[in-house]
């Protein structure tokens, strides 16, 4: 098993070098392992779901997490995910499913031993399941029915407005479209002609 390590700048002069990244390379030294840890530095956006694709899991070994994207990314290309259950790491990971979540270094290993064995089509079905595009609209469509129906009851059972329905039918029409591949280049392209 090898360790590619993605980010930072590992041939930065030491006096350039982050702190974080001189660390993880005396540690490599100390330890022997150069010949299983490569340094990739950092990698184009576009080419990450190739690294994910390739890895057999993804360590997020980070003891603070906003959001997780970096995780959401790998499942997305059916890497399981070891973390910590720091940020939104519970509500991402579903242990034995698409990942595992750790409290200790020595959890951490056993993890890593473990996950290979993980369907990597049931990965990304939990991800296709709950974090797609498509999903989360329909999740927000969901809520805004859910407010709208209970704006209608406080109000004493008057009617959503005219703008309300129209509002909400528009978005549950929008959904499919949003999700195809044809309705993302158009966005893609036409982002592109706006910062020209």
């Amino acid at each position: 098993m090898a360790l590619a390590i993605i980010g930072g700048d590992p041939a930065a002069s030491p006096q350039e070098m982050s702190t974080e990244m001189a660390r993880l390379q005396k540690l490599c030294d100390d330890l022997s392992v150069e010949q299983t840890v490569v340094f990739l530095g950092k990698r184009d956006q576009d080419k990450l779901p190739y690294y994910y694709s390739a890895a057999e899991l993804l360590v997020m070994p980070s003891h603070y997490e906003s959001f997780g994207m970096v995780a959401l990314e790998a499942m997305a290309c059916g890497t399981p995910v070891i973390a910590f259950p720091f940020g939104s790491m519970p509500e991402l990971i579903e242990p034995g499913v698409n990942g595992a979540l750790v409290e200790s270094v020595d959890q951490a290993i056993a993890a890593v031993e473990a996950l290979p064995a993980l369907d990597r089509t049931l990965c990304r079905r939990s991800f296709e399941e709950r974090f797609t595009t498509a999903r989360m609209a329909q999740d927000y469509v969901r809520v805004y029915e859910a407010l709208a129906k209970e704006q209608a009851l406080s109000s004493r059972g008057t009617a959503l407005t005219g703008d309300a329905k129209q509002g909400l039918a528009a978005l549950s029409a929008a959904l499919p479209a949003w999700h195809s591949d044809a309705a993302w280049q158009d966005r893609a392209q036409r982002a592109a002609e706006d910062w020209r």
